[in-house]
């Protein structure tokens, strides 16, 4: 659990702020692989490295990735509505096993890219992308 002291020292918009700008001026330069809960993602701009790492240290999501993989099953399907740069998705995969299936649904160019780079890494059989947007209105 991190304190609460902690969430004031870090002013999280900020930080995000600097990372896109960042981002922009380094581009695809950057192309790193952080080992994270006994998989391997790769990121290529200093925000997705900054969400690698703050997944990595349970800054966040660390009780929503723990709850939801403890109510799935192997054997199942789920479906990964927004899967980013593949966090959950390779969760997933591993969770429900090879009997089971990963739909991992993501519009945005450059995470799909990230995302095929993370599954071919991680040697994931049981995941499909679809690169479609989900929401109500067209």
């Amino acid at each position: 659990m991190v304190s609460e002291s902690f969430f004031n020292v870090l002013n999280f918009k900020q930080i995000r702020s600097f990372a896109n700008g960042l981002s922009h001026q380094i581009g695809d330069l950057i192309k790193l692989s952080i080992r994270l809960k006994g998989f391997r993602l790769y990121a290529n701009s200093i925000d997705r490295i900054l969400a690698i790492l703050f997944w990595k240290w349970s800054i966040l999501e660390g009780f929503e990735s723990n709850y939801i993989l403890s109510k799935i099953e192997p054997g199942w399907t789920v479906i990964d509505i927004g899967a980013n740069i593949g966090f959950y998705t390779v969760q997933f995969s591993k969770k429900v096993g090879k009997y089971g299936k990963v739909l991992a649904v993501e519009p945005s160019f450059n995470n799909v890219y990230l995302l095929k780079k993370n599954i071919r890494v991680n040697r994931l059989k049981n995941v499909t992308i679809i690169e479609k947007a989900v929401s109500s209105k067209t």
